[in-house]
């Protein structure tokens, strides 16, 4: 080595420390200062859907799904896969060392030599070999940390896009559920009714057998009747159709579905919306999202890193002998090292198109992201609304049942008592029935408005995994 070449060496060394391309800073995105229909801001606690969701039955059923769940399961085979992906990228970054050996035997022609018949030879040959063999490619622009870089953010795109994945599943397995403890309640209310409005039409029928009723009277009370038994198969159908979507989320085939209790017996628990800057830490899906722009941006650096020449060596170790006993002498040892060195001159424009093919996917990645986050702080506004109206309704609906339960009570008495005529007692039956059937839907709606708003805030996972926690706290 001369000392010309020294300073050449350091250079190239230098470089290697280098990458091409953007290294990547978190876009910053103005949240609000508060949330629309929130309350006095209150630190967001760790939303562990057991502490949501307290009904036994219902947490069992989490549980299971969390295990059994086609799309948690898929979601954590897309993670080994990302995982394994990573660590191909990252294996590119130290030499690549094999072992080769073979055995070779020839028999050569003595009219392929031109020797006369008297000069001997030895025709058959035999050869060993066996090498141990290197090859690096010197990353001076970066461009295999840069993909090195993108495996990563990649990777943990998908650990945080599978705890999204078990968020969307627990709201999906809760509004499921909700919505069967509504059918079930609807299907109860409407058997009472029904029950009722046949004792009915048997007083009715009686009182016209004595003179006292009207044949209308009794055709009215066969019209609530009927009216109260033909809901009853669609709310049977409505019924195990959800039991069957549960089933399906559990990972089971369609069966019944055990409930944990009556619908109106579960109110639901106040959950803390916390401060919108607080938002963007807790959803995995704009976690998400920031990798997969992390990953982007890492792409332009490798896509600019090769429009630059690449560096490689490549080297031999090994031994070769035409006698196998003098296989470990020190005549039988053999050894290259080759430098080599490929740079691009024409491709009609593809390298430089690759680049800026790079630079639009990491500008959508930035727009995805950045619409992920205003998606996320409308969302957290609009389940507050909702949890906030649905509330309000119920209550309001709840007194509106008291009443009407009151008015068909008086209704029956003014009847029996020929104050009034029997559409006094249809009207109020009607809506007494009509109005039990929307209270039980509007405690349905009051709890899918608590579950949207705990999916809207990033709910549904306790711990981030240890990577993808560690890139969280990185600017």
């Amino acid at each position: 080595m001369t000392r010309r070449s020294i300073p050449a060496i350091a250079a190239l060394l230098g470089l290697a420390g280098c990458a091409m391309g953007p290294n990547y800073e978190r876009p910053l995105v103005e949240p609000p200062a508060t949330y629309r229909s929130a309350g006095p801001a209150a630190e967001a606690e760790k939303l562990a859907w057991k502490e949501v969701f307290q009904d036994q039955e219902l947490q069992a059923l989490l549980a299971e799904a969390l295990k059994n769940n086609y799309d948690v399961r898929a979601a954590a085979a897309r993670i080994l896969e990302a995982r394994s992906t990573y660590r191909v990228d990252r294996s590119r970054l130290f030499p690549s060392i094999d072992i080769a050996s073979d055995l070779t035997e020839t028999e050569i022609s003595r009219g392929a030599l031109n020797l006369p018949p008297t000069v001997p030879i030895k025709r058959e040959q035999t050869v060993s070999r066996a090498d141990l063999k290197l090859s690096y490619e010197l990353d001076f622009w970066g461009r295999l940390r840069r993909l090195t870089e993108a495996g990563r953010a990649e990777f943990l795109s998908a650990e945080w896009a599978a705890l999204q994945v078990r968020t969307d599943l627990i709201g999906d397995v809760s509004r499921a559920y909700f919505d069967l403890l509504e059918a079930t309640r609807e299907l109860e209310i409407s058997k009472r009714t029904l029950e009722t409005r046949k004792q009915s039409l048997r007083l009715t029928q009686a009182r016209k057998d004595r003179g006292v009723a009207t044949a209308l009277e009794v055709r009215q009370a066969e019209n609530l009747v009927y009216s109260a038994g033909v809901r009853i198969p669609t709310l049977e159908q409505v019924k195990a159709q959800q039991e069957n979507l549960l089933s399906f989320l559990l990972g089971r085939n369609p069966g019944p579905i055990t409930l944990g209790g009556e619908l109106e017996t579960f109110n639901p628990p106040v959950i803390p919306a916390g401060l919108p800057s607080q938002l963007v830490g807790r959803r995995a899906d704009i976690l998400a999202a920031e990798q997969t722009l992390v990953a982007a941006n890492a792409r332009i650096g490798a896509a600019k890193a090769a429009l630059f020449p690449t560096f490689s060596l490549t080297g031999t170790l090994g031994l070769a002998t035409r006698q196998f006993s003098e296989f470990l002498d020190g005549d039988s040892r053999e050894r290259t090292l080759t430098g080599s060195l490929l740079a691009p001159v024409f491709n009609a424009g593809r390298l430089r198109s690759q680049v800026r093919i790079s630079e639009a996917r990491q500008e959508q990645m930035l727009i995805e992201y950045e619409r992920a986050i205003r998606g996320a702080f409308r969302e957290v506004a609009d389940a507050l609304a909702a949890v906030e109206n649905t509330k309000q309704e119920y209550q309001q609906q709840a007194r509106l049942v008291e009443a009407l339960r009151e008015a068909r009570r008086l209704s029956n008495l003014r009847y029996e008592g020929g104050v009034d005529a029997y559409l006094q007692v249809l009207d109020s039956d009607r809506n007494l029935f009509a109005g039990e059937l929307a209270l039980a839907q509007i405690r349905r709606d009051e709890w899918a408005a608590t579950v949207n708003l705990y999916k809207a805030l990033g709910g549904g996972w306790d711990e981030p995994p240890a990577k993808a926690k560690q890139q969280q706290q990185q600017p």
